[in-house]
């Protein structure tokens, strides 16, 4: 099993965004993919910039994550003190899954397809909207992270929309 702190960030095998739960409620997740599986993280429960802070050795080798602060900076949305509590998690593991409720886990067998839509957004710099569509379509589904067929995830700051894509559809994921 893989501990989230040596898990290996590269340019494409994650993303940062925002999902809408109701309403007002929001949350920002840290996106990953490995071994056939994505998990969503959730890294913030406000859609803020964070700044001056480290976060630690999950981002040691991404330029960005050291210079947060900045709207276009998709690391400056990434709460310090909310990814110290999953560090030490293992990755696919029970325990990250519901260390928030909002924490989610897909396997590739389930996902139908991954898309790009592009959009405007007057208050948040970002490239768009990644949907997540699943074959699985009920709310009864004994897995909680099925219940909900699309995950419609919005990116925050500057992304490679593309590179992101690419490589969620290809045979990594």
């Amino acid at each position: 099993m893989v501990i989230l702190q040596d898990f290996r960030l590269t340019d494409c095998n994650h993303f940062i965004a925002y999902q809408k739960h109701g309403f007002l409620n929001k949350s920002v997740y840290l996106i990953l993919t490995a071994n056939d599986i994505i998990v969503g993280i959730e890294v913030n429960t406000k859609i803020k910039t964070e700044s001056l802070s480290r976060l630690g050795n999950l981002f040691i080798d991404i330029p960005l994550a050291k210079q947060r602060g900045e709207a276009d900076n998709p690391y400056s949305y990434i709460n310090k003190e909310i990814i110290k509590n999953f560090e030490k998690k293992q990755l696919f593991s029970k325990d990250m899954l519901f260390a928030s409720k909002n924490n989610f886990k897909i396997d590739k067998v389930h996902i139908n397809k991954i898309s790009y839509i592009g959009i405007k957004h007057a208050k948040f710099p970002n490239c768009g909207n990644i949907i997540i569509e699943t074959k699985v379509e009920t709310v009864t589904h004994p897995n909680p992270n099925l219940r909900i067929p699309n995950r419609e995830l919005t990116l925050l700051g500057k992304q490679d929309y593309e590179k992101v894509i690419t490589y969620f559809n290809t045979a990594q994921l």
